[in-house]
């Protein structure tokens, strides 16, 4: 898979955990923050990954 959309997915991944988080809090479900540790840590893969050079 090329890293262009490597990146791509994480940040799109990152974004549905910040959704689904989001969505969780407003219905009053207990989630403990998961969605946004796993979207942050999502995101910081996504960088990672676009960092790197071949």
């Amino acid at each position: 898979m090329d890293t262009k959309w490597r990146v791509l997915l994480f940040i799109v991944l990152a974004a549905v955990f910040f959704g689904v988080e989001t969505f969780a809090k407003v219905v009053n479900v207990p989630t403990y923050n998961i969605g946004y540790i796993l979207g942050i840590l999502s995101f910081m893969a996504g960088i990672v990954i676009g960092a790197r050079r071949r």
